[in-house]
């Protein structure tokens, strides 16, 4: 789902179950795609809420905030998800291409 770019949140997942039922009909779901595609992400955009914390413009953010920007913001994320994506060691990350990166295994 994810690699045709859809990224439906685990809330709107909830709520086509709860609409559909047990199952789902083709009409229902081709509504659901239209509503979670996200063709329009891009790793710029993402780049400019990490942006927001990186006042001194050096592209980098301490990874304690991009901890808290991906538990906070959006979709959040579990500490395990996090480690997963980030790493664990790192004092600070590149946001511009961790954005990249992110964007890119979707």
């Amino acid at each position: 789902m994810f690699d045709q770019g859809l990224a439906p949140s685990l809330g709107e997942i909830e709520e086509l179950k709860a609409v559909a039922g047990e199952y789902c009909d083709m009409p229902t779901f081709a509504t659901f795609c239209k509503e979670v595609a996200h063709i329009n992400d891009c790793p710029k955009l993402l780049a400019e809420l990490f942006g927001c914390y990186d006042p001194s413009c050096t592209g980098k953010v301490p990874s304690r905030v991009a901890r808290n920007i991906l538990q906070n913001c959006g979709e959040v994320l579990t500490k395990d998800e996090i480690d997963a994506v980030l790493e664990p060691s790192a004092d600070e990350i590149d946001y511009q291409a961790f954005c990249e990166r992110l964007l890119s295994e979707r």
